[in-house]
């Protein structure tokens, strides 16, 4: 399932599964966000603006998900 209102985000739209070209990942308290981006950085900057917007989490991390490095 996507949502084309996010096409306009950095990462793959909403629900898009990652991928080779997107391995990138947010997890917010160890639950995966369902964005995917393209680079660390750009997952890194995604999951300090949700940070910002967001009041109710303790921590995020952002994980490559085909080989689960974490950045």
């Amino acid at each position: 399932m996507t949502d084309d209102r996010y096409d306009e985000k950095p990462g793959r739209p909403f629900g898009a599964e990652p991928s080779e070209d997107h391995p990138w990942v947010v997890m917010v308290d160890g639950v995966r966000n369902h964005l995917s981006f393209a680079t660390a950085e750009g997952a890194q900057l995604w999951g300090l603006d949700l940070q910002s917007r967001w009041f109710g989490f303790d921590h995020f991390s952002v994980v490559h998900f085909l080989t689960g490095d974490i950045a």
